[in-house]
């Protein structure tokens, strides 16, 4: 199991020093845009990586939705982060800026009406747009674009985003994603009382019961299930965490449960999200953004499906394990509420056995090591 990796400041620092010099005798400025989600973000670190092989020196930035700029701080291949704009003001300190730092190639992996426009409004000699359906939006913005009009389906998005890269001749050398988590962070949450509280002597598991869709949401009785017959067992020490918009998801599992467990749902940003989940051996969540978070910081993750795909929003790397009901569906539970074909309204991740999961999270728990020593 991967151990938790720390962040070199100085070395990172000095990284970028050497190619902000390479940068001023003519090699690349790259520009890429990707407005959100956290899922999304972290998944670009694959093609941020193949761009740094391609060309050590060049000065790559990203222009994202501020709320997840956070998450590109900790990747090692982004010099900058832009914020996207709204408003007037907003977009016309980002057209000085683009002018100013004069890019010379933009991907937008967005392609939508307001990314094509910030491509166009860079002046880069290159701009790439990627477009999933039948045609580019404003293609007249762009010097080149990749269409892929078929379904993604048995495709991972990381495969999906290649496609584009392909199209400008870069190379695809690997799709490993790689966060660091900064020592600040990391320093910050081992200090927490919740987690210096937690016994060394057995693995630790940490529980992400949220998701961005209420229909995904495994049953809050499920959850205390399981994770009483894991603590009860000693199997682990369990560890829930969430935003503040989840509290009472929270409240609602710690009441069900027989077993205390430790409760973190004080708003974490997301390099200290990150330096947290580094920080445990394991992470039961759903298909998400933090199941992603995890996989990148080197932890391995057991997550909960529903009628999602589960090969295009796949964690990358080793050593994780997706869990997902029969489909298509035997026994809906929500017949009058479910809306198939939309995986954002169905429930199907409500068929998934307790039995199934305890499975795995042992599986996984009985197959590592412990990152904190006794």
């Amino acid at each position: 199991m991967p151990g938790c990796t720390k962040f070199n400041r100085s070395t990172a620092t000095t990284n970028r020093l050497d190619r902000q010099l390479e940068m001023r005798s003519g090699t690349p400025r790259i520009l890429v845009i990707r407005r959100r989600y956290l899922g999304d973000l972290i998944l670009l670190g694959a093609i941020l990586k193949n761009l740094r092989l391609q060309s050590p020196g060049a000065h790559i930035a990203v222009i994202t939705e501020q709320a997840y700029a956070g998450v590109l701080a900790m990747n090692p291949e982004v010099d900058e982060v832009l914020p996207f704009p709204h408003g007037l003001a907003g977009w016309w300190s980002l057209i000085r800026r683009l002018w100013r730092k004069k890019f010379s190639t933009v991907y937008d992996f967005d392609n939508r009406d307001k990314t094509a426009l910030v491509a166009w409004l860079s002046r880069a000699e290159q701009r790439f747009a990627l477009h999933h359906g039948e045609k580019v939006h404003l293609g007249w913005m762009y010097t080149d674009h990749e269409v892929v009009s078929h379904s993604l389906a048995n495709l991972h998005l990381i495969d999906f985003h290649n496609r584009l890269l392909t199209r400008a001749g870069i190379p695809i050398v690997g799709r490993d994603i790689s966060l660091q988590p900064r020592e600040a962070d990391l320093q910050y949450v081992r200090a927490l009382p919740e987690l210096t509280s937690i016994p060394n002597d057995r693995p630790r598991l940490i529980v992400h019961p949220g998701s961005r869709s209420a229909c995904r949401i495994w049953p809050a009785k499920n959850f205390a299930a399981v994770l009483d017959e894991i603590q009860g067992s000693g199997l682990a020490s369990v560890t829930l965490v969430s935003g503040p918009a989840e509290k009472a998801l929270m409240d609602e599992i710690q009441r069900l449960m027989k077993t205390p467990v430790a409760d973190l749902n004080q708003g974490f940003s997301l390099p200290q999200l990150g330096a947290l989940l580094s920080t445990f051996d394991l992470l039961l969540c759903h298909d998400s953004g933090p199941m992603h978070l995890a996989a990148a910081v080197g932890t391995p993750v057991v997550a909960l499906y529903g009628s999602q795909d589960r090969v295009l929003f796949a964690p990358v790397g080793a050593g994780h394990i997706c869990l997902s009901p029969p489909l298509p569906c035997l026994h809906c539970v929500l017949p009058n509420r479910c809306t198939p074909g939309d995986s954002y309204h169905t429930y199907c991740v409500r068929n998934i056995r307790e039995s199934d999961v305890v499975a795995a999270v042992t599986a996984q728990l009985k197959a590592g090591r412990l990152k904190v020593a006794s």
